[in-house]
């Protein structure tokens, strides 16, 4: 077994995807089995993995290597951080403000930094894509500073295409690439069994 697989049997081993009976609506509205990462601890063994994983895969798949790490948030700001200072690279973070739209976008302090570097290219970590919501959001913010030259890493693609990073224009990776069936409403096959429906952020 390699080291990703390795990795997404210690995922699926670990009760961070929505256990049968349950399944959740995501922010485009599609219904299924959420993977959430935010259940994963700080310096447990499963973390260390996620961040030694991250930054391997970074490694072999850039050259030269990207100046900064921006962490979609929440899922993902601690281990841009994490992984970007165990590649010696500058780690940034997003917030998701009050709002209808709540979807992350830069922090202050990070369009300062980056106003400031001006980096020829970057890399933005996603956790889980889905349509690629949170990170197409992300990516306007960082075309609104001048900056052209980034890719997005998701670390679990759950779909065979993310529409919308598609749709915008913005190259993606993912380091395991599986999909998981996702739903509109209507045709929700967990409803049509009775599994408990639980709204998008919610946590049982």
């Amino acid at each position: 077994m390699n080291d990703i697989e390795a990795f997404k049997a210690a995922i699926l081993s670990s009760g961070i995807l929505d256990k049968e009976g349950t399944h959740h609506v995501f922010s485009q509205g599609l219904h299924g089995r959420k993977i959430d990462f935010d259940l994963i601890d700080d310096g447990s063994s499963l973390f260390r993995q996620w961040v030694s994983l991250t930054a391997d895969f970074i490694k072999v798949n850039y050259a030269p290597m990207p100046e900064i790490l921006i962490g979609v948030a929440n899922g993902t700001n601690r281990l841009a951080l994490a992984v970007a200072e165990k590649l010696g690279l500058k780690g940034l973070t997003t917030i998701k403000p009050e709002g209808s739209r709540n979807q992350p976008i830069l922090t202050e302090e990070s369009k300062k930094v980056l106003q400031d570097i001006k980096p020829d290219f970057l890399v933005i970590l996603e956790d889980v894509g889905t349509t690629g919501t949170n990170s197409s959001s992300v990516s306007k913010s960082v075309r609104e500073l001048g900056i052209k030259n980034f890719e997005v890493i998701n670390t679990w693609q759950r779909s065979e295409n993310l529409r919308l990073l598609d749709e915008t224009r913005v190259p993606y990776k993912a380091v395991i690439k599986e999909v998981l069936v996702s739903y509109k409403p209507e045709e929700c096959d967990y409803c049509k069994k009775g599994w408990e429906l639980l709204g998008h952020g919610q946590t049982k």
